[in-house]
């Protein structure tokens, strides 16, 4: 029996949907939106904070090639206006050392942040995709981590990863804003950041890093 209660459940769920949610959509994810089980779960998780959540993706759902091919164009890491790789919204290192010309320049993969994110993920067992090999900081690797450090109720890792890795969803949010990429990728981006956000607020990290979480949308 699972040592989670129903809250903790929930978490661990929306991890996993938003980890679908950024892979390239197939037939088995498709269907979850179809049948407005993203709904349900964002109804469960913000509860009586659901502020105007029944309206996310309130454009028609788009069919399955048209959303294969937003996905291309707005998401993609590969070649997406906006590519869901922490690495891209960091500067490249925080090490003083470092003597590259663009150790502290944003945009450049591989970065600190992605050498910490491809040890965890060996020292875990995940191995990372061939096409993925440059970027082990994409945001699906990320929020699988999170589900199982979630799964395996490892709270003060949890709140130890949110504030090392997740902090860069706000500035992914932006940049979704500026690109103007399609409705259902920019709010699910958006939706994404709230929960992200109410996550930091679960381990009071919106006190410890004040800072950092004035950068969340509220």
């Amino acid at each position: 029996m699972s040592r989670l209660d129903r809250r903790q459940q929930t978490r661990l769920s929306c991890y996993l949907l938003f980890r679908r949610l950024f892979e390239f959509p197939g037939e088995d994810t498709y269907q979850l939106l179809e049948e407005d089980a993203h709904i349900s779960l964002w109804n469960d998780f913000f509860g009586e904070n659901n502020d105007g959540f029944h309206n996310i993706f309130s454009q028609d759902l788009p069919r399955l090639q048209r959303l294969k091919d937003k996905w291309s164009d707005d998401i993609s890491p590969h070649r997406g206006r906006v590519k869901p790789v922490e690495s891209l919204y960091k500067v490249w290192t925080t090490d003083p050392s470092c003597e590259m010309p663009f150790a502290d320049e944003k945009g450049y993969l591989l970065s600190d942040w992605a050498q910490h994110m491809r040890h965890i993920l060996q020292e875990i067992g995940i191995e990372i995709p061939d096409e993925y090999k440059s970027m082990p900081d994409f945001i699906g690797f990320e929020l699988e981590l999170m589900s199982i450090l979630v799964e395996e109720d490892l709270q003060e890792r949890q709140k130890l990863f949110l504030e090392q890795h997740l902090d860069w969803i706000p500035d992914m949010r932006k940049k979704a804003e500026e690109e103007q990429i399609s409705v259902f990728y920019r709010e699910m981006i958006s939706i994404l950041e709230e929960f992200i956000r109410e996550e930091w607020r679960l381990f009071e990290l919106d006190k410890s890093s004040a800072e950092k979480f004035k950068k969340f949308a509220g």
